[in-house]
């Protein structure tokens, strides 16, 4: 595994896909016995000691545009993001506090332009390593978009330039 020894992430990474300029609710699950633990969402590798906690149960976020509800009953806390933007997208990780090892769970979050009617794929075979990104591509936002998106930007190249001859 990938994953620093401080970091427990149960199975494989959950692709939500998003609309930009819409509200987006991303469901995060968790066990028993733990709903009354702090619950947070957390932006990018999110290793101990500098993570990028974008919204936390019980306090509100920095970006207005975050909100977290935690439905204790169903054991599923809830983030939403309003005004979504394209700068949105990437890894985050839901998260729940624990004495030793907090408890994570893996999204990447798409974010689709009204306009495109692409369908992409929801699994995905690449590992959510922000190091596996490269930086020769021509596109200048591709820093910020997942592999998945970008393989979508490929198709779209590929079909509109077949489209021309």
């Amino acid at each position: 595994s990938l994953l620093s020894p401080s970091k427990v992430a149960a199975g494989a990474p959950v692709t939500v896909t998003g609309h930009r300029g819409h509200r987006l609710d991303i469901r995060c699950a968790y066990e028993s016995g733990y709903e009354s633990n702090p619950k947070y969402f957390c932006k990018g590798e999110c290793i101990f000691g500098s993570r990028n906690i974008v919204v936390k149960s019980g306090s509100p976020a920095e970006d207005q545009r975050f909100s977290l509800t935690d439905n204790t009953t169903a054991r599923v806390f809830t983030v939403t993001i309003t005004d979504l933007r394209t700068e949105d997208a990437g890894q985050y990780w839901c998260g729940v506090e624990r004495t030793l090892t907090d408890d994570y769970s893996e999204i990447l979050l798409l974010v689709k332009h009204d306009n495109k009617t692409t369908a992409i794929s929801t699994t995905s075979p690449f590992t959510a390593t922000l190091s596996y990104f490269s930086t020769t591509e021509p596109h200048p936002q591709s820093s910020s978009i997942t592999i998945t998106e970008r393989k979508e930007t490929i198709t779209d190249q590929h079909n509109s330039s077949a489209g021309q001859r």
